[in-house]
């Protein structure tokens, strides 16, 4: 617009000239002259105007071009590093995707978690290498030769296995499952295994990514606190709140009569106080597996309570129970046959009961025939533990055979000689027999220690009188002379324990049998020193008179050993006497 200004005012300017020019040349010349002047003008005028044009036009548009020709070769040039800018970014961009791309393989190599990728034809094609230090698995040679499923998977877990990867393909959501994988020595690890589906842009399955993650120790807490809900921790058997369980689903399902076997240990309060609750323990677990030996692994046998037992036995008649339980006698028989320095020794009751009869009543009837059967044996079964328990103390002391019967015989030599009451030589002999029972309470390193007992193992020594006092309660026989137990070291200057009594504050019983263990100790065999004479015995019973032992009885023991003596002498005569007479005879 502006160009198109300027070529019209120019013109103009000269056209004007021109007619100003002519006006002049006809004022001023006339004839040839003006004609001359009329044909110039016109070729004056054509001249002026190419010159303006070359000034408005032709001008600028050489400038242009000249600077046309200087710009275009840097054009060229920038549409080419536009070219290698593009070409760089795009290089970049694959080098940023092939950096990511190593990152997230680094990533997945590195994870502590196993993950793998399937095709959709369920084909592996990666494998991290976690699967190594997990499983004990070389990724490429899964890779290159895929472990079919049921060598890879815990047999009881491939249904989950399969359920889970249709559900993938069907719901294209993530599934969640819980299997046990095998590893490459054999045993079974648990993974807790998320299945997510790869879509494609049109959400077509892909794929799938399998990430596993390590839950063993998880679900070996789990199953520990499993077996603690439903099992006895010392025997493996059920316990109650398992057996209650039972009780109450039976209870409202079940058919035909019902059979239940109740069962306890005779004397476990005499074993755990004679010879330790480890002892006591072991005691359980041996009877405990000779009923788990006695039933089916089906069958509801449950430790009811310390030391009691109860067999559930669904749809079973009498006759059946009744082979059940001869069978756990018999199981007890064998056993104690193997095993007759400890014999178990049980009770057992059963009952049967119709569907309309409650398990509590079938239960509480089992229960009333046990402690029957219990009553019935209980003296003889405790006079046996109780033997038991002494045989033991004898083994562990190095006491000769019969050694306690020989004590006893002496003490009631002396009673005999003090005219002790005849009445009570059943409870004396009682209580020199089993005086020591407590011993069996005592650790090994205290019991054989043969250097000075530092004075907290003296202090446990002689807990040996509470113990053995808590055992004689226990055990009905020995009842009557537990307070003797109790108090048989007491010394005569009220230095002895547990109760530091002195003089004749300490029983008559056990004053006579503290002489008469003295003497008969140190005149038999001794693993820990030589056998006295018996002059030294008695110098030494002297000597302790009226210190540790009753000086009027020490003499009276004295003199009674004096009179065995003689009465054994002339014993001996008349049997010498005796056999010459026969000899002259014949």
């Amino acid at each position: 617009m502006r160009l198109r200004t300027k070529i019209q005012r120019g013109l103009a300017v000269i056209t004007l000239t021109f007619l100003l020019l002519l006006l002049i040349s006809l004022w001023r010349f006339h004839g040839a002259a003006a004609a001359v002047l009329l044909l110039l003008l016109p070729l004056g005028y054509s001249v002026a105007a190419l010159m303006l044009l070359e000034k408005v036009l032709l001008k600028p548009l050489q400038t242009l071009d000249r600077q046309l020709n200087e710009v275009l070769p840097a054009a060229e040039g920038d549409a080419e590093q536009d070219e290698l800018q593009r070409a760089a970014s795009a290089l970049r961009q694959l080098q940023e995707k092939n950096h990511e791309y190593q990152q997230q393989v680094l990533f997945l190599e590195n994870l502590a978690d196993l993950v793998s990728f399937l095709d959709a034809d369920m084909n592996l094609y990666y494998v991290s290498q976690s699967h190594k230090t997990l499983l004990g698995y070389d990724p490429k040679a899964l890779l290159a030769k895929p472990s079919e499923p049921e060598n890879f998977f815990h047999p009881d877990d491939m249904e989950r296995v399969f359920a889970s990867a249709v559900n993938v393909t069907k719901t294209l959501e993530p599934e969640r499952v819980e299997l046990r994988v095998r590893h490459a020595d054999g045993h079974y690890l648990w993974f807790e295994s998320v299945h997510t589906p790869i879509l494609s842009s049109t959400g077509e399955v892909k794929g799938v990514l399998v990430s596993g993650r390590d839950i063993t120790k998880r679900k070996t807490i789990e199953e520990q606190l499993r077996q603690m809900s439903l099992y006895d921790s010392l025997t493996e058997l059920y316990n109650r709140s398992f057996f209650e369980q039972q009780m109450q689903y039976y209870e409202t399902n079940r058919q035909g009569t019902f059979g239940i076997i109740a069962l306890d240990i005779d004397d476990l309060k005499l074993y755990n106080d004679g010879l330790g609750h480890a002892a006591g323990d072991t005691l359980i677990k041996e009877t405990a597996a000779l009923l788990k030996k006695s039933f089916r692994g089906s069958d509801v046998v449950a430790r009811i309570g310390g030391d009691e037992f109860a067999v559930l036995l669904p749809q079973t008649n009498l006759e059946a129970v009744e082979k059940a339980a001869h069978r756990i006698k018999e199981a007890v028989a064998a056993y104690n046959k193997s095993n007759p320095k400890i014999p178990i020794s049980i009770s057992i009751g059963y009952a049967v009961g119709e569907p309309e009869t409650s398990l509590r009543d079938i239960l509480k009837e089992a229960d009333n025939n046990m402690y029957s059967e219990k009553m019935r044996r209980n003296i003889s079964d405790t006079d046996s533990t109780i033997a038991i328990l002494m045989n033991a103390l004898e083994v562990r002391d190095y006491r000769p055979e019969n050694d306690a019967l020989q004590l006893r015989d002496l003490v009631l030599d002396f009673a005999r000689y003090l005219n002790y009451p005849a009445e009570n030589y059943g409870k004396l002999g009682l209580f020199a027999r089993f005086h020591d029972i407590g011993k069996i309470g005592i650790p090994d390193r205290i019991l054989y220690k043969e250097d000075k007992l530092t004075e907290a193992e003296k202090r446990e020594m002689e807990q040996h009188c509470e113990i053995g006092h808590r055992i004689a309660l226990s055990a009905l026989d020995l009842v009557p002379v537990a307070d003797w137990i109790y108090r048989h070291h007491e010394w005569w200057n009220g230095q002895g324990y547990p109760l530091q009594l002195q003089g004749e504050e300490i029983p008559l019983e056990c004053r006579m049998l503290a002489i008469a263990e003295a003497y008969h100790a140190m005149t038999t065999f001794r693993p820990y020193r030589r056998v006295f004479t018996q002059e030294e015995a008695v110098a030494e019973l002297r000597r302790q008179a009226g210190r540790q032992f009753d000086p009027v009885l020490v003499e009276e023991f004295i003199a009674m050993l004096a009179a065995r003596q003689t009465n054994f002498t002339a014993a001996e005569e008349d049997a010498v006497a005796f056999k010459e007479l026969n000899q002259e005879q014949n």
